[in-house]
């Protein structure tokens, strides 16, 4: 009986540790408040700080730079316009295509990745994965977007 009893209390600590992996999702909204001088921040998708592009800034240890007027969602690179390095290996993105899944889309990785999302594509609705350059794997969602408000509002999560 005692066996019995150790057993369910075993499969109920390794339920609720499994429960305690999934990461919460996150909601950000980049507008003209998150900006100083340039239309843009560097989001560092672990601490979900928005970093904003200073001239003196001369390192950053972020994960993507987004420009919602251009519009621009970049994977960090090793170096970058601006004399700005970025601390850590590259950032590399897959746009979800329609009836992908995320676990299927991980698995791909680094073959079909690549360092940024295409223009053409930035809109309401599109999902793409970001591999960081702590070997992190993050799935976003844009919920909202408009160029002309120079605003965008994406929702993420730890996969």
């Amino acid at each position: 009986m005692k066996a019995l009893k150790y057993l369910n209390l075993l499969i109920i600590v390794v339920t609720f540790s499994g429960y305690s992996q999934v990461s919460k999702k996150t909601i950000i909204t980049i507008d003209k408040n998150s900006y100083l001088e340039y239309p843009a921040v560097f989001l560092d998708l672990s601490s979900g700080l928005l970093i904003k592009v200073d001239r003196n800034l001369k390192e950053i240890d972020a994960d993507l730079w987004i420009e919602p007027n251009d519009p621009e969602i970049n994977g960090l690179e090793e170096s970058f316009d601006g004399g700005i390095t970025h601390i850590g290996d590259n950032v590399l993105l897959r746009v979800l295509e329609n009836g992908e899944k995320e676990m299927e889309v991980k698995k791909m990785f680094p073959d079909t990745y690549v360092n940024s999302v295409d223009r053409g594509k930035i809109k309401a609705d599109l999902k793409f994965i970001v591999h960081t350059s702590e070997s992190l794997f993050y799935i976003i969602k844009i919920i909202s977007f408009s160029k002309e408000n120079q605003e965008i509002t994406l929702e993420y999560q730890k996969i």
